[in-house]
């Protein structure tokens, strides 16, 4: 199990569906979505968008859209349930490689 920290309004959503307590994503008989149910949801949203969809783009660019505003890495590697940042070092060093981004970290530090 992992610790979610939610936004006031996420958690808002959460309980307005359902509740804080169990899963989160639930069918409408308020029974766990099964691993088919989450393979389907993701195949009617690469429908949609036109291209192939994961969870695990969803939380990549949580991750990569909290180091690029500045949240410290310790901060995002909590809140993503990591241990520790190794994790963020490993996976999100493409942050340090855009040029856009590091010359706005340079502009800041400089005014």
């Amino acid at each position: 199990w992992r610790v979610i920290h939610l936004s006031q309004k996420a958690l808002e959503l959460v309980k307005k569906h359902g509740g804080v307590e169990g899963p989160v994503f639930k069918n409408t008989k308020g029974n766990p979505w099964t691993p088919n149910a989450c393979s389907n949801r993701f195949d009617r949203m690469r429908d949609q968008v036109g291209r192939l969809v994961a969870l695990y783009d969803f939380r990549h660019a949580y991750g990569t859209d909290m180091l690029k505003q500045g949240v410290d890495p310790v901060t995002v590697a909590e809140l993503m349930g990591h241990t520790n940042v190794k994790m963020l070092r490993e996976n999100y060093q493409h942050v340090s490689q855009d040029v856009e981004y590091i010359q706005r970290q340079i502009s800041k530090r400089n005014s």
